[in-house]
């Protein structure tokens, strides 16, 4: 099972988290991996609470159901490349600006 995984890998050198969780997600498993591009969306959106690799995914857990979460992982990983952008995001361009704290804020509104 997945603790059992989980248990194997991480006592690999260099293998953590994140690592772990792409390899369950895409075996099938219900995790969503955390990377650069999901914790950025996440935190804007105010999906995810606390800011450590654990706490924003289960504050994603939370959110999106088990069958849901590659696909979500996928999603937010592209819209965070495309449009959510570190530097310089995208906010017109973004399907969920009306929904978004963040983009509210860069607006002004």
């Amino acid at each position: 099972g997945e603790e059992e995984v989980r248990r194997v890998l991480g006592s690999v050198r260099g293998v953590g988290d994140k690592t772990i969780d792409v390899l369950l997600a895409f075996s099938g498993f219900p995790v969503v991996p955390v990377d650069t591009h999901v914790r950025r969306v996440a935190k804007r959106l105010g999906l995810a609470k606390g800011s450590s690799y654990r706490e924003v995914r289960e504050s994603l857990h939370k959110v999106f159901r088990e069958r849901s979460r590659l696909e979500a992982h996928l999603l937010l990983i592209k819209l965070g490349r495309e449009i959510c952008t570190a530097r310089e995001p995208k906010c017109g361009e973004c399907p969920l600006s009306k929904l978004c704290p963040s983009s509210r804020a860069l607006r002004g509104g």
